[in-house]
């Protein structure tokens, strides 16, 4: 009953006809513009797209290490918007992005067993990565193939870890 009521005094409409750009880049949204007054830390957009924010980088800054003194984390996040955590999660495991890599470049030296975290701003969230299988050598490079945690979309029902994923620990 609560979101029919948001519709009809939004003027919004549950399916809208959009071109494709729109549908790819973003349409404007009174239900966004609205989330994003009463709740910019959570909804920090006012148009609704399938790609627009993943290629939105008018908000964001961020810093990376350079790998100096240490080598190993060149590349990797330093903050993520001035900040180490992301505002929307609490505990570290759901919000700490400091030496998360965006894919571009991994940390280098790791160990057989070490974790790697990814970052994406897309996701909203850090996820961990972890190495699958044997070493890899392709002419005199060596490489290794890493996965997702098992559940790393688990709302804390299965990946107890998670449950900071869900507002004040609940996910039902």
């Amino acid at each position: 009953m609560a979101l029919k009521t948001l519709l009809v005094s939004t003027k919004s409409e549950p399916i809208v006809r959009t071109t494709a750009k729109e549908f790819m880049f973003g349409y404007p949204s009174t239900l966004a513009t609205l989330g994003n007054t009463f709740l910019p830390n959570w909804i920090s957009f006012e148009k609704v797209g399938l790609i627009d924010r993943m290629y939105d980088f008018s908000t964001d800054f961020e810093t990376f290490y350079t790998g100096v003194p240490n080598p190993a984390i060149s590349g990797l996040y330093a903050t993520y918007r001035g900040e180490t955590k992301l505002p929307q999660w609490e505990q570290d495991h759901c919000n700490n992005i400091e030496y998360a890599s965006d894919g571009t470049k991994f940390k280098s030296f790791i160990k057989p067993n070490e974790t790697v975290k990814f970052f994406r701003k897309s996701m909203c969230r850090p996820i961990n990565l972890y190495r699958v299988g044997e070493e890899k050598t392709y002419g005199s490079l060596k490489g290794y193939s890493y996965v997702f945690e098992d559940n790393a979309f688990d709302n804390g029902v299965t990946n107890k870890a998670n449950k900071c994923f869900c507002r004040k620990g609940k996910y039902r």
